[in-house]
């Protein structure tokens, strides 16, 4: 679940929720069921969602239309760039140096 990284570092912060006792005996039932403490098990799902739901915020979904006419730009032999990406361009080299 975690890296070596991570485990090496001090666990100084806490979440607390409160949850009705039904929720605690299913998640418990769960943790049980998958052989790991209920803190490992908590920490495993909701860590694993956080990073889905980042990871689908920096993700850009097209459709099959917008995803060819995004290709067939860039398979443009007369496509020069504009500014802007050229601005982004030399921000990258400056920030990966």
């Amino acid at each position: 679940m975690a890296s070596t990284a991570n485990n090496s570092r001090a666990k100084n912060e806490r979440l607390d929720l409160r949850i009705t006792a039904d929720l605690k005996d299913e998640i418990e039932q769960a943790a049980a069921i998958s052989g790991v403490p209920v803190s490992a098990f908590v920490l495993g799902a909701t860590l694993k969602h956080a990073r889905d739901v980042i990871l689908a915020a920096q993700q850009v979904t097209l459709s099959n239309r917008d995803r060819d006419r995004f290709l067939d730009a860039l398979a443009r032999d007369d496509a020069k760039p504009n500014a802007a990406l050229l601005r982004s361009v030399d921000r990258f080299k400056a920030a990966t140096r």
